[in-house]
């Protein structure tokens, strides 16, 4: 979606759009149900619980809301390819992603498989950075990490920066 729509933020839409359609917005979006409050610091409970209430407890959610749209990565049977270059990288360097539909974290296999997810990042990233003290280590540096790429969509993901010529090697070992 982010790639389909310039966002309100920019400045020349904020300079040349309605000021209704700011105040639609607003109302569309800025909701109860779609806000979140985080207190951080060494602070009275009871009190900042009582502050926030004071100040928040009046907003209610519009009669009628507007739906919000969860977007999903698009799915395709064949692996995409992009190469993009640029004169003056100094090296190259390579992103592969396993995208797959969102894991239901609230269960309690869902769970395990979360934590399973997070000792895998770990055990990826130790090898790969023993991989890289090697003398013959195609790669500078590698990272691999199970996470969630939108809300409905997670992904395995590896990046990579290659030493020179030893791009082949450097893919299949990350692979």
């Amino acid at each position: 979606r982010y790639a389909e729509r310039l966002p309100i933020g920019d400045t020349t839409i904020l300079k040349n759009c309605a000021h209704e359609r700011l105040k639609s917005f607003y109302k569309d979006w800025y909701r109860p149900d779609l806000m979140a409050i985080m207190i951080v610091g060494d602070v009275n409970v009871e009190e900042m619980e009582a502050e926030i209430k004071s100040r928040f407890s009046d907003l209610k959610n519009p009669q009628y809301e507007r739906p919000k749209i969860e977007y999903e990565l698009p799915k395709h049977k064949n692996t995409l390819v992009n190469i993009s270059t640029d004169n003056e990288a100094t090296n190259t360097q390579a992103y592969v992603v396993y995208k797959h539909d969102k894991q239901d974290q609230s269960t309690l296999d869902g769970y395990a498989t979360y934590i399973m997810n997070q000792l895998i990042n770990s055990m990826m990233s130790n090898r790969l950075m023993e991989l890289t003290q090697k003398a013959d280590a195609p790669f500078i540096q590698a990272f691999g990490s199970y996470d969630e790429e939108t809300r409905k969509n997670d992904a395995f993901s590896n990046f990579i920066f290659m030493k020179k010529d030893k791009y082949k090697e450097a893919l299949t070992s990350i692979l």
